[in-house]
């Protein structure tokens, strides 16, 4: 993942609950939005790298929080979950040429 510049505001809940959802069926694992908003606490605050590593975690995948550009992005295996600078996440499908496949949150 990208990590966003300091001060960004992250993503919301929602939309965040949908690209970690999008992510995990990519991997082939069901996750419920209910699962997530319990691992979230319900808190309306916005997800970080940090937070959304931890859920990954909980999720039972291996995740790291990464921060780099295009070069490192072409390294990641995806489908990957990234997050940019305005703190909104995506989700990398896959690379073909110098293209990229890319997911957003409600897009």
């Amino acid at each position: 993942m990208e990590a966003a510049e300091p001060g960004a505001a992250g993503q919301t809940n929602a939309s965040a609950t949908l690209m970690l959802q999008l992510f995990s069926q990519l991997h082939g694992v069901q996750v419920d939005a209910a699962r997530l908003a319990r691992l979230l606490d319900g808190a309306d605050q916005a997800v970080g790298a940090a937070e959304a590593v931890r859920l990954l975690t909980e999720l039972g995948f291996t995740a790291r929080h990464q921060r780099g550009g295009l070069r490192q992005l072409r390294r990641a295996l995806p489908p990957a979950l990234l997050e940019l600078r305005n703190g909104e996440f995506m989700v990398l499908g896959r690379f073909e040429g110098d293209h990229a496949l890319v997911q957003r949150a409600g897009q």
